[in-house]
């Protein structure tokens, strides 16, 4: 009996420490994206490529990354709210969170994907996704709820 009981309070302050990790990782990549946010606002394209993974710089180009985030900011307008709507924790050392974000024109889903490259630089940007499709979330425009499909062409 005092054996099982010993086993449950081991179990417990196991789970209780591995959830403790989690959080903190979420975290650290919720202080990152925010950080995005802000040099999305300020138009510093730039620092936001440079604070990206590796693996990221191996599959986008800075100049097409660049350009990416200028139209996107011509189509969207600045950076206002979020809420999150989904996250996942994965071997810890992939951090998937999903948004539901506010901008001047318009209200959608960003799918943001971070990795831990164990090079001592933390969680990095590996992947960025904006559902200008509706696919997680309808899009509307902000301040209404007409939905609009934009074209990836």
């Amino acid at each position: 009996m005092k054996n099982n009981i010993l086993s449950s309070l081991i179990l417990i302050v196991i789970l209780f420490n591995t959830s403790g990790c989690d959080d903190k990782n979420i975290k650290e990549v919720q202080i990152k994206i925010q950080t995005i946010q802000t040099n999305y606002n300020t138009k510093n394209f730039d620092e936001i490529y440079n604070q990206s993974s590796d693996e990221f710089k191996k599959v986008s180009d800075r100049d097409g990354f660049v350009k990416f985030l200028q139209e996107k900011f011509s189509l969207l307008g600045k950076f206002k709210s979020s809420k999150i709507l989904f996250k996942n924790e994965k071997n810890e050392d992939i951090v998937n969170i999903t948004y539901l974000s506010t901008y001047e024109r318009y209200t959608l889903a960003e799918d943001y994907t971070f990795k831990d490259e164990k090079n001592g630089r933390g969680f990095r940007l590996l992947q960025y996704t904006v559902d200008t499709g509706g696919k997680i979330v309808p899009v509307t425009k902000t301040g209404s709820s007409v939905r609009i499909d934009i074209s990836t062409n």
